[in-house]
């Protein structure tokens, strides 16, 4: 039998990523908090929470479903936006020094547990 392993791993990273991609379209930012990149996701997430009510509020009034119809289309944009840069995220891997500095600190812990 084939060892499967590093399948079972792409295959659970693509399903994180594709939920990621999914709930950014629901919710800006909330993929990129899935994926761990959490100011990203708060840039989102605040950015469009701010940008869609400013826009509302600085419309013309002389023309509102004009305005609203921008505002409703600048959300859409949004969020697919947001969507695609959740896709694009690369999860941060730890740089080799603190990768060594675990490994050199792990038996020393290990040592001092039992006397």
């Amino acid at each position: 039998m084939i060892n499967s392993g590093g399948a079972q791993t792409v295959g659970r990273s693509r399903l994180r990523r594709l939920s990621a991609v999914l709930l950014s379209l629901v919710v800006p930012g909330a993929g990129h908090f899935l994926l761990g990149a959490f100011r990203r996701g708060v840039v989102w997430a605040v950015g469009l929470a701010v940008f869609g009510p400013l826009l509302l509020f600085t419309g013309s009034l002389s023309f509102p479903i004009v305005t609203v119809l921008i505002v409703g289309l600048v959300e859409i944009v949004g969020r697919v936006a947001a969507a695609i840069d959740a896709a694009r995220v690369v999860r941060p891997k730890p740089s080799w020094k603190m990768v060594l500095e675990a490994k050199v600190r792990t038996p020393v812990y290990e040592t001092s547990a039992y006397p």
